[in-house]
This record gives C-alpha cells, structure tokens and sequence, in this order.
C-alpha cells in the first residue's frame, strides 16, 4: 500500500451509516476548503496542483475500510466529537497493534450453478413473430417437484400458426400429387413417343418409301418399253410422255418421303425430345419443389406444435425457483405476467444451493491491490463466512449511468457449501487486502495534513507539542506512523477544534507574496482509455438481428472461439422458401428453354422438311397438271383431225378444247403456288418462326435468371446461417463497444436488435492505447496536436501527446448538458496494465511561461475600468491597477503594476470596502446594460 499522504483538512470526517443496498467503500473523505498560498509556500501553480492532484490518488487509492475493534473505535469517535463541541483536547495514547487493511462491498448471494429454465419459442409463422407474452410465473423462492409448472405463456399466435400451418401443408399435399402426376404423364408421354408414335410413324414412311420405290421402278421400266415400242411404231409419243410423266411423279413421291423420313430422324424427333425430355426434367424440379414446400410447411407444423406444447414451461427437476437478476438499466423486471420474452432468454433459475458465490464491483483505483486468493469474510445477518477471492474480471463492466458512470470490475468470491444460504441475501463481503502486524497506529482524527506535510499534536504536560509526521499504510480510521510518534505518546483528537496552532496552520491566509517562477498553462479534462487499433466484429446479417448469446466483455479468446450467435431462424425459413422456389423456378426455366430449343429447330425442320416437302409435292402436282395439259391438248390435236374427217361431231371437239384450258389453268395455279410458296409463304413463316424463336430464347432467359436470383438468395442465405455464429478471427481480449450517451441501454446485451454492418464487439491492440476528451468550444482553438499531455491513471503517470483534434463538435444535448465540445485524442505510450475503460484524467500543457511574475487569482478584481489588486495588508491596502497575461485556474501572470516581493490581499472584496465598492459598481453597471 501506497503511504497516506492527504487524511484530513483540520476537520474531522463523521461516518454515516450506508443506505441499505449502497455499495460501501471504506475510503477518507477530504473536506475541500479554498487555501490560499502563504509567504514561504510554492507560488508555482504547477506545483500546486501536482500536490493537490498526488494526495487525491493516493487517497483514491486507500478507499478501504476497517476491521478492528469496534468498541475502541467507538469510544475515540465519540470523543473527538465531543472535542469539537467543548473545545477540549481529547488525547489517544498511542499503541502497538495490528491494522487491517480491508475493501468492504455489498453484494448478492447467487448460486455458481444454476439450472437455466430457457424461453423455447422462435417466434410467429415462419419464425417471424419474434417475442412472446408471459401469461403466468410460479412465484420465486417457491419449492417445486419435477413436471411442477413454471411458466406460462400466450399461445394465440402459435394456435394460428397451427391452423394455418395446417391449412397450408394440405395445399402443398394437393400440389404436390398433382405435380406427381404430371411427372407420370411426362414419363409416360415419353416412353409413348419413342416406342408409339414415333416408330408407328417412321414404319409408316419406310411403307410409303418402298411402295414409291416399286412405282418408280416400275415406271422406269414401263418408260423405257414404251420407247422401244415407239421406235418400232407400236406406241405414240403421246403415250411415251405420259409414262415419262409418270416417271418423274414417281421420283417426286419418292422423294418427298425420303425428305419426310430424313427431317423426322434427324430433326423432328429431335425437336419432339426436346420438348419431352424438357417436360419431364421440368416436371421433376417441380415436383422437388412442391416436395420441398411440404417438408417447409410440415416443419412448420411441427415446430408450432412443438412451441405450442412448449408454451408450458415444466421443472426439469425438484429444487428451488428464482427469477434471474435484471440488469441495472433496465427499468422494469425481466419476468412478470405480461412481459415481453424473446428465444433463448433465461427466464427462470433453479440455483444448486450447496454451490454459493457473491458477485461484487471493484472500482478501478483499487482493482490492482485486489488479487485472487485474497482473504475474504462474508457477512450475514446470522453468520459470518471465511472465504478468498475466486476471480477478478481482466476488464471493466461497461459503464453508464445505469452504473453512476463508475468504472467497476466484476469480482467473484466462492463460498464454502453450508446449510442455508438463498440466493438474493445482502451481503457485506470484507476483503482482506494487507495486514500490518506490531506497529505503531495513530487516528486518522488526530492527523493534520497540510502542503507542509502531516502533523500531529502530543500532549506534554499542560502544553501540547506539534509532531512532523512520516505515515504508512492506512484504513479508514488509523494509520501506520513510520516516524514522529512514539509507544505511549498522547496524542490530540481532531486537534483543529482545540489546537489555536492547528487552525491557523490550515486556516486561509489573507495575504500573498509576489515571486517569480513558472507559470504553466494547461487544460485538465477527464476520459476513458481505449485503443487507437481495434478490430472490429461486425454484424454481417442483412437486416435486423436477435442476440441470443455474447460472451462476457473483457474475456480473453482464441481464434475460432465463439463469440456470439444471432437468432437464425428467420433465415432458416428464408432458405426454405428459396429452396422451394428455386425448384420451381428450374421446372419453369426448363420448360421454357425447351420451348427455346424447340423453336430453333422449328426452323431447320421447316426449311430442310416442311418446306421442301411442301415444295416438292406442289412440283409433283405441277408435273401431274403439265402431263394432264400435255394429254389433253394431244387429245385435241386428234380430235381436230378427226373433225376433219367428220369423225368426231362439233360437240366433241368442243369438250376437248375446253379440257385443254381446264388443263392450263390447273397448270397455272399449280405454278402459282409453287411461287407463292417460294417469295411469300416461306419467308413469311421464316420470320413468324424466327419471331417464335427470339421470344422463346427471352422467356428463357428471363426465367434461368430468376432461377439464377434464386440459387445467388440461397448461397448468400447459406452464408448468413454461417454468420449467424461469430467466430473470432484471432487472439486476443474480447470488449463491448460503448454505447452513447443519449441511449437508455447498453448496444450488445442479449436479447438486442442489431443491424447489418454493426460494430458488436472490438478486440483492442492493447499496445496502442489513446484516451478521448471532449474539449470546450471556448479552449478549442488553444488546443493542437503535438501538444503534451499528462494523463493521470489510477496507480501510474505517463506522458502522451495531443494527436488530433475534431473539426467539428460533437452533438450536443442533455446527456452532454447541453456543452459543446470537440473531440480530442491524446496519444499514450506502450505501457503495462492499460485496460480499456479506464478512467483518465488528462492535462493538457497548452503554455509555459518561465520566469514570471504571477498573482493568484483571488487577488484580482476585474472591473469595468480594468483589473485591480490591493498591495500591503487588509488594514493598509493600497489599490494597484493591473496589466494581465495568461493564466491557469490558479495565477495570472503579470505583465505590469507589481513587483517581485510585494503583497498583495487575497479575496479583496472581504476585507476592503474601495473593493467592495467597486465591485457593486461593477456588477450593478452591467446588469443595466442593454443585452
């Protein structure tokens, strides 16, 4: 322990009882007066506030209490107090002894293992509803058997799901037999058109073929007899053309089914399985997806009923029932009938009695003396209880002001199994941090400190007789005398209400001595520790998320550790839903490809089968019309002949005449269209095909792009599910980020809605370390980096420097008082034990003046004619108009109207009525004053 250096202004600190549930720490409470520099004393201000800054860490550091004897204490107590009344000095003989050196805190008995009694409902259709209402709660501290009722909650919402689950897996069933049943229809009509109709059709045209073939050998050979026995005069030309004509109508005929065996081979049943194979592939995605659909609405079903059933929260087992301990910022308990209960939450607790911890907070300016395996003594109102400390949190609790703004570590100790201990008993928990056995004590009321040093007041005879004090470890009553007291000394209680010579060592002085010296010009702030380099673990989910777990601020991890889990079942039922769509979104993909598929080889079955066949059989038709013309006009010319002859009447030759012009326009419309077919008819379904095509082709792609969409939402969902469990990417210590000031509640606790791109957690380089202030807009424009700074931390000093200064202000409102305020950063050296949160205080050095003349700032009266002091004494004061410089809190420097060794009256306007005067003057002129 550090040595008292500060106990006491001359007066004496009375100790009042805490208010039950307060934490208590036994510490020396200062009473701050205004002193005012004595000729002899240090006129720098640094020096100053280096003293006054030194004892107020050492005392933050000695915020201990007492476990001695209580009877002893009582009586000195008393005694100074009735000194202080009477005028009397009251001695204390000093003794050798022993002096414990505690930190007393109140805390709560818990047990070290609980059973969890967890909310077990996700939520809503589809997951989606998110919390549940608590309709019940079995009273805490109630003893239960196993299968006993805890927990009720409302089921209305999960009694619809189950009713519309059910509803919605039925329709699923229907649509998915159907699908079904479609697929057997595909397969069906596939298997009928390779072994049915396509071979049915291809025998069809082999027949064809080989009875085209006979008749084209048989004209062949009828033509090549007929122009034998037209050489040998048996036969006319006539007669040999119409077997020519036959010949070629056979060569067509059999042509035209050669095209049509070709383009059904090689493109026609092409195209027919295409759209077959499509259908069937189409059908089978359809059906995964309507399976999928039914397993989606059956573990629906399943999960609602589950929920329903768990709606009633039974006892795993017998034991004790409490609720949990609701966090210090919230404003209402966690369990009550009609609270509002999220996934994951632990609702209730059933404590293992025989396994009992107390949970205190250390304050930061202690927590390093406070080590595990410390002593400690458990105090109860029926018994006390030896224990240690298990452990001590490696980082703070967050802090806000739901904590006072205190800066607390979180600390454990274990208590021994006995009888009887439930859980929520106050305790006071005395932790033993030293013992000083044999040595000479003395009462902090007895102990004067000064800027002087420590004094004390023995009583020699009738006199009494000032002692200069070298003091030791302390608690909150006596302190360890190293020197200046002896066995058996009497020495003086509270010595200020007797002692003329201790009031007027503390009491104010009204004069002040100019001197030269420094007069440093700094800014003093407080801040928080925290790293300059942190990495930060960010929510990836889309959207908003729920925590149900995250790990203990300040916990020290390994790479791939868990660090936290976000509720996933939303994305679950997501995944589901894009699963299934996806499946029908490859049946329609397929589908229309297919049609794609077969509307581009509807073109080459048009131009290399349709319309060649068609072609083909309108020139068969032109030649059977040519060889008709041919007959029929050869018909005529022997008609005419034998007209001449008065063989064939007028009638005759008539009929033959009109058989010839029947003959040419069959000739001619056959010819017609074979033209119509060759520049319209063609191109025209050219183009409508090509058109079919081109759509089909867009259709599909549209279609594969949404099955595209689908598979991209379901691999982005898969990595959601992964993110859902945060893992942390390497070593290191984890902590919460801060939240701001203006919000009512931590950022990152179970149960928070957190969104995408969200900092949740940081892990700090604690090697490059920084604290941030906010600085006033009025000192804003003095502050600039490089400057050197002083930042003060609980036990340490270091000197860092100003590394940036904001811009812009920070936003300004009540949780600021309204201030506005820059943000700055002090840059902090590498050194041990610097923890994020910790407390700071920060001064800035912004000037030094060296060798300068100062005056304190309770000297100086400012008026509207300038600024004054007083020269000499408060009985002969001569007034000194002044010209000022720069300043700090406590001296100004002065630039004319004094001299080195001069006096000057401290606090003017108490003494001196010119100054009064002039000050009502002051004041009253300008408050006449237009604003």
């Amino acid at each position: 322990m550090s040595p008292l250096v500060s106990v006491f202004v001359g007066v004496v600190n009375q100790q009042r009882p805490s208010p039950p549930g307060d934490r208590f720490v036994s510490t020396f409470v200062r009473e701050e007066t205004h002193k005012t520099p004595e000729s002899g004393r240090s006129q720098r201000g640094d020096a100053g506030h280096d003293s006054s800054r030194g004892r107020w860490w050492k005392v933050g550091l000695l915020a201990i209490s007492l476990v001695a004897v209580m009877a002893s204490v009582t009586a000195f107590i008393w005694g100074a107090m009735a000194s202080r009344k009477s005028g009397v000095a009251m001695p204390h003989t000093i003794t050798r002894g022993t002096l414990v050196v505690t930190v007393t805190e109140q805390g709560t008995l818990e047990s070290s293992k609980n059973t969890e009694i967890r909310c077990e409902i996700r939520g809503g259709y589809g997951g989606r509803g998110g919390r549940s209402t608590v309709t019940w709660v079995i009273a805490p501290g109630t003893i239960v058997q196993q299968g006993d009722e805890l927990v009720r909650l409302d089921t209305k919402r999960i009694e619809e799901t189950v009713s519309l689950g059910k509803t919605d897996l039925n329709n699923e069933i229907a649509q998915l037999a159907q699908a079904q049943a479609d697929l057997e229809k595909a397969q069906v009509a596939l298997d009928g058109y390779l072994e049915g109709r396509f071979r049915s059709k291809m025998q069809e045209l082999d027949n064809l073929l080989k009875v085209f073939t006979r008749n084209l050998l048989s004209a062949q050979t009828m033509l090549r007899s007929s122009e034998s026995l037209f050489e040998q005069g048996y036969v006319t030309q006539l007669e040999v053309e119409g077997m020519s004509y036959s010949v070629r109508r056979a060569e067509l005929e059999q042509n035209v089914t050669k095209t049509e065996i070709d383009v059904l081979a090689r493109l026609t049943r092409t195209m027919k399985l295409e759209t077959l194979n499509g259908q069937l592939t189409a059908t089978t995605a359809r059906v995964a997806g309507r399976e999928a659909g039914v397993a989606l609405e059956q573990g629906r079903l399943d999960l609602a009923l589950v929920e329903l059933e768990n709606c009633v929260i039974k006892a795993p087992g017998d034991g004790l029932v409490i609720f949990p301990s609701t966090a210090k910022w919230k404003d209402a308990p966690d369990i009550d009938v009609g609270a509002s209960v999220y996934n994951n939450q632990v609702l209730l607790l059933m404590p293992d009695l025989f396994q009992m911890q107390v949970k205190i907070g250390i304050h930061e300016s202690i927590v390093d003396d406070i080590k595990p395996g410390l002593a400690a003594k458990i105090t109860m109102p029926d018994r006390t209880l030896d224990t240690t400390i298990t452990s001590v949190a490696a980082l703070a609790s967050p802090a806000g002001w739901w904590t006072g703004n205190a800066v607390n570590y979180e600390t454990i100790v274990q208590l021994p199994s006995v009888e009887g201990l439930k859980p929520g008993m106050t305790v006071d928990v005395d932790v033993i941090v030293a013992r000083y056995d044999d040595v000479l004590t003395v009462p902090a009321f007895a102990v004067v400190d000064t800027d002087e040093g420590h004094f004390c007041w023995v009583q020699t005879g009738e006199e009494v007789q000032r002692r200069d004090l070298k003091l030791g470890a302390s608690n909150d009553q006596f302190i360890v005398v190293q020197s200046g007291l002896m066995e058996g000394d009497e020495v003086v209680l509270d010595p200020t209400a007797s002692v003329p010579e201790a009031r007027e060592l503390v009491g104010p002085t009204l004069v002040h001595t100019i001197t030269r010296g420094d007069l440093p010009v700094t800014l003093t702030e407080q801040g928080t520790l925290e790293s300059s380099d942190n990495t930060k673990i960010k929510c990836k989910v889309r959207g908003n998320s729920t925590i149900n777990w995250v790990i203990e601020s300040g916990t020290k991890v390994e790479a791939g550790d868990e660090l936290i889990r976000l509720e996933n079942k939303q994305i679950e039922e997501y995944l589901h839903e894009r699963t299934k769509f996806a499946h029908l979104s490859r049946d329609s993909a397929i589908t229309f490809r297919a049609q794609a598929t077969s509307a581009g080889l509807a073109l080459s079955v048009y131009r290399e089968g349709t319309y060649r066949t068609e072609l083909m059989t309108l020139e068969k038709d032109e030649a059977i019309a040519e060889a008709n013309l041919r007959s029929t006009q050869n018909l005529l010319g022997h008609a005419r002949l034998m007209a001449k002859s008065e063989y064939v009447s007028e009638l005759d030759l008539e009929e033959r005449e009109f058989a010839v012009r029947v003959a040419k326009t069959d000739l001619e419309i056959w010819k017609t269209k074979i033209n119509v077919l060759k520049q319209f008819t063609r191109d025209e379904q050219l183009v409508t095909l090509k058109g079919n095509w081109e759509a089909a082709k867009a259709a599909a792609n549209g279609h594969e792009e949404v099955l595209t969409m689908d598979e991209e939402r379901i691999a982005l969902a898969r990595k959601e599910m992964q993110r859902c469990v945060i893992k942390a990417e390497r070593s290191g210590i984890v902590i919460y980020p801060g939240s701001d000031q203006w919000k009512d509640a931590p950022d990152i606790t179970e149960g928070a809605t957190v969104h995408n791109d969200q900092v949740l957690l940081l892990m700090p380089d604690l090697s490059r370390m920084q604290v941030k202030v906010g600085i006033h807009e009025s000192m804003i424009d003095r502050v600039r980096p490089g400057m050197p700074a002083t930042v003060t931390l609980h036990g340490k000093t270091l000197t860092g420097k100003v590394s940036s200064v904001a811009s812009t202000a920070q936003p300004a409102g009540w949780w600021t008082g309204n201030m506005v305020k820059y943000d700055a950063i002090i840059q902090l050296p590498s050194a041990e034990g610097l923890k994020p949160g910790m407390s700071a205080e920060v001064e800035v050095i912004m000037e030094q003046h060296d060798d300068v003349l100062t005056i304190p700032v309770a000297a100086v009266e400012e008026t509207e004619e300038g600024y004054f002091c007083w020269v000499g004494t408060a009985e002969q004061a001569q007034r000194r108009s002044l010209q000022l410089g720069d300043s700090n809190s406590v001296f100004v420097l002065v630039e004319a109207g004094l001299q080195e060794g001069e006096q000057v009256v401290l606090n003017p306007t108490a003494f001196i009525e010119e100054a009064q005067l002039m000050s009502v003057a002051s004041h009253g002129s300008t408050s006449q004053r237009p604003d």
